[in-house]
């Protein structure tokens, strides 16, 4: 049993409109659609799309309407576990450090940080405990702030 029943319809479709900025409203409308699909259904659509000219990574990302609860995946539960069994490792921390030369606006790197946290809902995601179980909870908001630690030059030691 064919997965698109309207081959044809689709291929008209697309014919008539293409997947740009000035067709958005038809992009949320389709990607709409696509969210009840399971897995396979949807991967054999976007291999039929893909024949069609169309690259699926040009859809737009779809925001999850609020009242829904995010799923914990598998990798975020293996995550939450380990920290419960040591809350003080950092073994699957990255810390970066930058050099920055000249004077730092701070105002403007704190900008730039809160901004960067209001974009991504896995900077503002905590985990809380419902059921007995670890439960995503994305915050609308979540204030980052710079704290300014005056260092002593000291003379270097051999």
């Amino acid at each position: 049993m064919p997965i698109i029943q309207n081959e044809k319809k689709l291929d008209k479709s697309m014919q008539k409109k293409s997947m740009n900025n000035a067709n958005k409203p038809n992009q949320l409308m389709l990607v709409e659609r696509l969210r009840p699909l399971n897995t396979a259904k949807r991967q054999a659509l976007f291999t039929l799309l893909a024949t069609k000219g169309l690259d699926p990574a040009s859809l737009p990302i779809v925001a999850m309407p609020k009242e829904t609860v995010p799923v914990t995946s598998y990798a975020q539960q293996r995550q939450w576990i380990l920290w419960q069994l040591d809350p003080d490792n950092s073994a699957y921390n990255m810390p970066v450090v930058l050099k920055l030369t000249g004077t730092v606006n701070i105002d403007a790197l704190q900008r730039s940080f809160n901004q960067l946290v209001s974009r991504h809902e896995t900077l503002r995601t905590t985990f809380v405990m419902k059921d007995g179980l670890p439960k995503q909870c994305i915050h609308d908001s979540i204030g980052i702030t710079i704290k300014e630690f005056k260092l002593v030059s000291r003379p270097r030691t051999n």
